[in-house]
C-alpha cells in the first residue's frame, strides 16, 4: 500500500489540492517556494504553508513554521491524510488507509501541470509572477569604507573590518524603484563561484542593507542555489581549507572583528546563507570545496540549532525528517527515531542522539547573545551608557547639576560660578 501511495505523488498537484482545501496564493511573501495561506470566515490568517519545488510534482512538499521551530513539513500524502474529512471521496470509507487511497485516486485522474496551476495562482491574484534577477536594472558602484560605514556604523563594525570585506561590497540603486537612494548590497553568485570586483556576469542576486534596520534581496535573487561569497586573501587560486557561515554577511564581518587573529584569511571562505539555508545551496557549497571544514555561526534560536542540525545531516549523508508534538521535537535521521525536548534544544544534543559525527564545526556566539553582531552592539551601547554616566558624574562634579539635572548647592571651595540654566547653542 506504501507503494501505491508513492505512486500518486508524481500525478498529484499539490498546490491544486491546496486550493481544494480553500488556502489563497499570497503573493507578496515567497518567491521562490510559494506560500499559501488560510483564512477563517473573519478574514484572519489561521494557516500559512510554504510550497518547495513547486513545479515538480514527485519532489515538491510543503512547510510552515510552528513555534519557532524551523519548520514542520510534509509531502502530497501526508497534506492529504491530514485533511482527509474535507475531501468528499473519503465518505464512507472503510478505514483511514481506505480513505486515503480514495481521495489519492480521485486527485489524480485529474492531472493538473503544476507550471500551469502556478501561473493560475498568480493571474487569480491580479499579480505579476516575479522577475528573474536581472543586474542591468541596478545602478552598481563598488563598495567604499566611507559610504559602507555611513550604514555599518549602527551595527559596531569597525572601518578595519569594513576595509577587508569592502571587495564584496557594492551600492546600489534599483532603476525600477521609487525611490532615489542607495542602498548596501551583498553579491551573490552560483554556490561555489567566489564574487570578484571585475566579473559583474557572475552576479546572481543581492543581499540588500538600508538604514533603520532595512533588509531585503533583489528581485529574483534564487536563494536555493546562491548566496554571497567572501574570500579575504591574497591567493589568486586559493584552497579553501575552512568555510565560515551565517545568516546574514554582517554576521561574519562581527565574527571577524571579534576572531580577527584566529582566522588565516588566504585559506578561508565566508558565506551568507541570507537568512534562508537550502540544501542545494550547502551541498553545492562543499561540492565545490571539498577539503574545507564547514564553520557553522548561525544564530542562537531554534532555526539556527535547526540549521546545524541538517548540515550535519547533509554531510552524514543522512535524511532527516522533523515533526513536533506539544514540547518535544521528533526526529529521524536515516532510520534512527528519537525526541527531544525543545527546552534546552542543541546540536550537539541532537548529533548524540542521531548517533553522526560529521566534519564539521559549530561556533555560535555565547548564549546570551542572539549572533555575533548583537554583542558588538551590545558593547557599543555599554560604552555609551558609560560614556553618558562619566559626563553626568562630571557635571555634577563641575557645575553641582545633580541626577534630576537641577542645580545644586555646590561646596563653599569651589572657585568657578556655575552656567546659566539656559542652553547655548
Amino acid at each position: 500500500m506504501a507503494n501505491e501511495f508513492k505512486d500518486y505523488k508524481g500525478k498529484i498537484c499539490i498546490m491544486k489540492v491546496l486550493k481544494e482545501l480553500g488556502y489563497a496564493y499570497e503573493p507578496t511573501k515567497g518567491k521562490t517556494q510559494p506560500s499559501f495561506i488560510l483564512k477563517d470566515m473573519h478574514g484572519h490568517e489561521t494557516d500559512r504553508v510554504y510550497i518547495k519545488r513547486p513545479t515538480d510534482n514527485e519532489r515538491a512538499y510543503w512547510w510552515r513554521r510552528t513555534g519557532g521551530v524551523d519548520r514542520e513539513f510534509g509531502d502530497i500524502i501526508d497534506l492529504v491524510k491530514a485533511n482527509l474529512h474535507s475531501f468528499s471521496a473519503a465518505a464512507g470509507a472503510r478505514n483511514e488507509t481506505d480513505a486515503l487511497n480514495r481521495v489519492l485516486a480521485d486527485l489524480a485522474n485529474m492531472p493538473i501541470d503544476p507550471k500551469a496551476a502556478l501561473a493560475e495562482f498568480i493571474k487569480s491574484q491580479g499579480q505579476k509572477e516575479a522577475k528573474p534577477f536581472h543586474i542591468g536594472r541596478y545602478e552598481r558602484t563598488l563598495g567604499s569604507v566611507e559610504t559602507a560605514m555611513k550604514f555599518l556604523k549602527e551595527r559596531a563594525i569597525d572601518p578595519e573590518i569594513v576595509g577587508l570585506f569592502i571587495n564584496s561590497i557594492e551600492c546600489i540603486h534599483d532603476s525600477e524603484s521609487n525611490y532615489s537612494y542607495k542602498n548596501l548590497a551583498f553579491p551573490y553568485t552560483k554556490a561555489g563561484t567566489i564574487y570578484r570586483p571585475d566579473a559583474p556576469e557572475n552576479i546572481t542576486g543581492y543581499e540588500i542593507r538600508g538604514f533603520k534596520g532595512f533588509k531585503s534581496k533583489a528581485e529574483g535573487t534564487d536563494s536555493s542555489r546562491n548566496c554571497w561569497q567572501a574570500y579575504l586573501g591574497k591567493d589568486e587560486n586559493p584552497v579553501i581549507e575552512k568555510i565560515h557561515f551565517a545568516e546574514s554577511a554582517l554576521d561574519l564581518m562581527a565574527y571577524v572583528q571579534i576572531r580577527k587573529s584566529n582566522i588565516d584569511f588566504d585559506k578561508t571562505l565566508f558565506v551568507s546563507v541570507g537568512g534562508t539555508f537550502a540544501d542545494d545551496q550547502m551541498k553545492n557549497l562543499l561540492k565545490s570545496f571539498p577539503l574545507a571544514m564547514p564553520v557553522l555561526h548561525f544564530d542562537n534560536d531554534i532555526n539556527g540549532v535547526m540549521y546545524d542540525c541538517r548540515t550535519a545531516c547533509l554531510i552524514a549523508e543522512k535524511s532527516l525528517s522533523l515533526s513536533k508534538s506539544g514540547d518535544n521535537l521528533n526526529f529521524t535521521v536515516g532510520k534512527r527515531a528519537f525526541t527531544l525536548p525543545i527546552d534546552g534544544f542543541t546540536y550537539g544534543k541532537f548529533r548524540d542522539a542521531a548517533g553522526i559525527r560529521p566534519r564539521l564545526q559549530v561556533e555560535k556566539a555565547p548564549s546570551l547573545y542572539k549572533d555575533w553582531n548583537d554583542i558588538l552592539i551590545e558593547a557599543m551601547k555599554a560604552r555609551k551608557n558609560t560614556q553618558k554616566a562619566d559626563a553626568n558624574a562630571r557635571m555634577e562634579v563641575r557645575y553641582g547639576i545633580n541626577k534630576e539635572g537641577k542645580l545644586q548647592d555646590l561646596p563653599k571651595d569651589y572657585d568657578e560660578e556655575p552656567p546659566s540654566r539656559g542652553f547655548r547653542r
